[in-house]
């Protein structure tokens, strides 16, 4: 289901990151504020490039390990997920806003139907929960995500944007003074269906209503 770290004054011991990487071995991510934008990378990292990612990052930084509970296993699908009206895939980037999310959206792909069969014009490629809820989020000003995010009562997000480092749902656990994790290293999954989009939708998006 996911782990995130959130760096806020220390970084995460490399024990960790590989306790973390044993239990959620399916992609890392990490985002990082540079001036008005958060970077990111993300993909099929291993331990180590893991740990020269932490070490090398400047301090905020948010770290996500994925374990692939919703959507294909691709490292496209690693988090974060930039919040624009692409969603974009890309391995790495910078962007106004950048989501990731520990926890599980159970309605995303009867929602994401939806928007085929009303003939929504939405990105194409793989798609998850999490990008689902970056699309959607695009729409929002940043006051009002963090108000659309705590309907998911059981899950956790962090919403990185010009407000800075945002936690939304119930954290309940520190890895330590200056570092919070999004659960104590449990990872209950529930895989659901991935949906790819077809290749005739991929054109330019309209509001998501």
């Amino acid at each position: 289901m996911c782990i995130i770290f959130v760096c806020e004054s220390e970084r995460p011991r490399p024990c960790d990151i590989e306790r973390g990487i044993k239990l959620n071995p399916d992609g890392a991510g990490i985002a990082w504020q540079c001036g008005d934008l958060w970077n990111y990378r993300k993909g099929f990292a291993g331990y180590d490039e893991v740990v020269e990612w932490c070490e090398s990052k400047p301090l905020p930084y948010v770290l996500h390990l994925r374990k692939a509970s919703c959507g294909v296993f691709t490292p496209r699908l690693c988090h974060p997920f930039p919040i624009c009206r692409t969603a974009s895939l890309a391995m790495e980037g910078e962007c106004r806003a950048v989501l990731l999310h520990n926890g599980h959206f159970k309605g995303w792909t009867r929602q994401l139907n939806r928007y085929v069969v009303t003939g929504e014009n939405i990105p194409r490629g793989p798609w998850s929960d999490t990008r689902l809820l970056a699309y959607v989020l695009s729409n929002f000003t940043p006051p009002n995500r963090i108000r659309f995010l705590k309907r998911f009562r059981t899950n956790r997000f962090v919403l990185c944007d010009q407000l800075g480092i945002r936690r939304v749902g119930l954290w309940q656990h520190r890895l330590s003074e200056g570092i919070w994790i999004s659960n104590n290293f449990t990872t209950p999954t529930s895989p659901d269906q991935a949906i790819e989009i077809p290749e005739s939708l991929a054109t330019d998006i309209r509001k998501v209503p």
